[in-house]
């Protein structure tokens, strides 16, 4: 697996007026970030899930979370309002404002901060 080197204290998007001294981690090809070595790490999954004319989804998830993953859906129409209902370690359930035929799109994420002491 390829890695590129990339500067932890500039995830954030945070920008001092003093920039304070780089921390070096390693970030793979999906963009998540590996051995940091005191920094931070996550656990990521991505998904598009097809409404299949119902309001409601539930979507196992195919990666393992070690906490309760923030989640965020979206619609991919305008005219559909689409939230978050339950979310588990294992699993999560949108729902639509209406029934619809289109595709949700789905981000789940935990963030691990990692130490090193």
């Amino acid at each position: 697996m390829s890695t590129r080197r990339v500067d932890l204290n500039r995830q954030k998007k945070i920008y001092p007026y003093i920039r304070r001294k780089p921390v070096y981690g390693r970030m793979d090809i999906n963009e998540n970030v590996i051995g940091a070595g005191g920094g931070i790490s996550a656990e990521i999954e991505t998904a598009e899930l097809p409404w299949n004319g119902t309001d409601s989804i539930t979507h196992t998830f195919t990666s393992t979370f070690t906490a309760i993953p923030k989640v965020v859906a979206i619609s991919k129409s305008d005219n559909i309002n689409v939230f978050v209902e339950n979310v588990s370690l294992t699993s999560v359930t949108i729902r639509a404002s209406a029934p619809s035929s289109e595709h949700a799109y789905l981000h789940a994420i935990n963030m691990l901060w990692v130490v090193q002491k």
